[in-house]
């Protein structure tokens, strides 16, 4: 009876297998069918089997083959189509779910499933400008999300302010109404320039999706218009200049007048113009006459028009309006000189940069100036009538020796001339000290945690930490802004009082840090389940793992797969004839394949069941992966 059967399951290896590894791209042509593929995964001291299960109800997690591993330009156009059309698939989507008012779905379709797929269409492709496309739409259908929810929240925040008699707050709602119906409208006319850039690049049909976007469009600009035309009177804005040729050293004179659109003039009030980038208040006449002297700083030289914007308070009665005058801008250089408190710094230290700007000792205002230490930007200072100070605290990535420290005001092509001025520091290095524990959680799992401090005890944030097992790199961790880290490793152990040295390092190289290192040693203990059932506790960290990557085509391991089953059957003919169990989760289990998954594994890896890592940079482990095959009636 056992031959008969070992016989059918080689037949039925041949009869499935082979027609497979037949087809065109190494795909099952039998939709329903569900195949398992291995990726090489192998970590320091072992091997772990772990399974994605595609088949799953809401497991849509599929992952798309390493690039390295293709075996054609077809195989790559495939998988690069199936990618661009499920990221199209989610912006139209998402699309949708704004137009519907559904943000947190449409914050969801746009998620981290995005960007996983993003990734891998990425390593597909190997960069591109359609990556840039997907990229910048994917950004703009998430600010216009947000752009949306905060109007319908402000609105609803203006409704309630004129149903309580709150005239002043009612007008400050609907001014940020008015404004978040431009910048909705800036958005929405991007992205649906993208949307239909991307049809273009995925063959998808996204003429729903675009048409969702101009609704949203024209349903926030009329609703603003709506509501400023009940709140505020329009104005209008006329200025005239006395000279098109102006310059730092011969300033803009500007003269005009503000006037509502009846023309009945804002008399006798103090306003606020901005002209350019800066602003000023001015006082207007009795018949909203006013005049002011602008210096051009930042202004390109290839601009042709100055613009001018009446700005109105929050609780004006008044809309705002633009103007502009024809003009022709010449540069100059400006003159700066810089002071530093200090010429020996250290990790963590604060120093005080201070300065002034001017051009032929007229003053300059309103422009950020640049500070570089060791060619690491680490601060911007804003220049306010002629001079600057501020404190600026020394990060780690500027590396140790003397290094220069530059102020610049970073302008090329503008009014005025870019300028630089160089002081010379010494960056001293700092002694670093790594702590690192862990503990067993669950039985399935390790919890490993520490700080990287300064031997003064600051927290060194933002660095890199490198966790390994028994001596042997397993991934990195990063630390926060107190230099706190904590990471997971899934693990398997072999036996109760099983012992495993788990360290963690930090390089300070290329940094004003010094390296450090600790370890420390785990006992492990035993899972209380640890075999029979292949599935984990409530609650446990299983060993059968989703990967997270590099899935390879089913063309590429059909073999292996039949050789499995061959293996399999053999296994079978051979077990021990030992009675099935049930066990105490209800599923039932076959005594004589003790760690049955673990058996297969080391039938295929010569595995030794240490500990895998859950860091963000996996180590290469041997695990399976199901998906599901071509033409499947579920999305994957």
């Amino acid at each position: 009876m056992k031959r008969l059967v070992v016989a059918a399951l080689v037949i039925t290896a041949l009869l499935v297998g082979f027609p497979m590894m037949g087809s065109a791209n190494g795909v099952a042509t039998d939709a329903s069918e569900t195949a398992t593929y291995f990726e090489d995964v192998s970590g320091p001291t072992g091997v772990a089997l772990q399974v994605n299960d595609t088949d799953g109800g809401d497991n849509e997690t599929e992952r798309h083959r390493n690039p390295d591993d293709r075996d054609g330009n077809g195989d790559e156009e495939a998988v690069l189509s199936w990618l661009s059309g499920r990221l199209a698939g989610k912006l139209g989507d998402g699309a949708i779910q704004i137009s519907d008012e559904q943000y947190e779905l449409a914050r969801d379709i746009l998620g981290d499933d995005y960007d996983d797929r993003l990734e891998q269409f990425v390593d597909v492709s190997g960069g591109s400008d359609e990556t840039d496309t997907f990229r910048e739409a994917g950004d703009k259908e998430e600010e216009l999300v947000d752009l949306r929810e905060e109007f319908e929240e402000t609105r609803a925040a203006y409704e309630e302010a004129v149903e309580n008699g709150n005239t002043e707050r009612a007008r400050e709602l609907a001014r940020k109404l008015v404004a978040l119906a431009e910048q909705i409208e800036d958005v929405s006319a991007d992205l649906e320039a993208l949307l239909a850039e991307i049809e273009s690049i995925s063959g998808e049909d996204l003429s729903d999706a675009r048409a969702a976007i101009e609704q949203v469009q024209n349903e926030s600009i009329s609703e603003a218009t709506e509501i400023a035309e009940r709140e505020f009177e329009s104005t209008e804005l006329s200025v005239d200049i006395a000279t098109e040729r102006i310059s730092f050293l011969d300033p803009a004179v500007l003269t005009g007048q503000i006037q509502t659109v009846e023309g009945e003039p804002l008399a006798n009030e103090e306003i606020q113009l901005t002209v350019g980038n800066e602003s000023h208040t001015v006082e207007t006449g009795p018949d909203g006459a006013f005049s002011l002297e602008h210096r051009p700083t930042d202004l390109p030289l290839s601009a042709e028009t100055l613009s001018i914007s009446y700005v109105p308070e929050p609780n004006s009665v008044y809309l705002g309006s633009e103007a502009s005058v024809p003009v022709t801008v010449t540069q100059v250089e400006p003159t700066m000189d810089i002071r530093v408190a200090t010429e020996t710094v250290g990790y963590g230290d604060t120093v005080t940069i201070s300065g002034n700007l001017s051009v032929e000792n007229v003053p300059v205002s309103g422009v950020p100036l640049s500070v570089t230490l060791g060619g690491r930007e680490i601060n911007t200072i804003q220049v306010t009538d002629g001079s600057f100070e501020s404190a600026v605290e020394i990060p780690a990535n500027v590396p140790a020796g003397e290094q220069e420290l530059t102020v610049s005001l970073p302008f090329e092509n503008q009014a005025l001339a870019g300028v630089t001025e160089t002081q010379a520091v010494t960056v001293e290095e700092t002694e670093t000290a790594l702590s690192v524990t862990a503990s067993q959680v669950n039985g399935t799992a390790l919890s490993v945690s520490g700080t990287v401090t300064t031997v003064d005890g600051l927290g060194v944030g933002g660095q890199s930490v490198e966790i390994t097992l028994d001596g042997e790199r397993v991934g990195t961790v990063m630390t926060r802004a107190d230099g706190s880290f904590a990471t997971t490793l899934a693990i398997t152990p072999d036996e109760d009082g099983e012992e495993v040295q788990i360290g963690a390092a930090f390089d300070g190289t290329a940094s004003n840090l010094r390296s450090s290192q600790g370890d420390t040693i785990v006992t492990l203990e035993l899972p209380a389940n640890p075999g029979g059932s292949g599935s984990a506790a409530k609650g446990d960290t299983s060993p059968i793992d989703t990967i997270e990557k590099n899935v390879l085509l089913p063309g590429t391991v059909l073999g292996s797969g039949v050789l499995l089953l061959m293996l399999g059957a053999v296994w079978w003919y051979r077990r021990p004839n030992n009675e099935d169990t049930t066990t105490d989760d209800g599923t039932v289990r076959d005594e004589g394949a003790v760690g049955g998954v673990r058996r297969t594994c080391s039938t295929l890896c010569s595995t030794t069941r240490r500990p895998t890592s859950n860091l963000a940079t996996p180590t290469p482990q041997c695990r399976p992966v199901i998906r599901r095959s071509a033409g499947s009636s579920k999305r994957p």
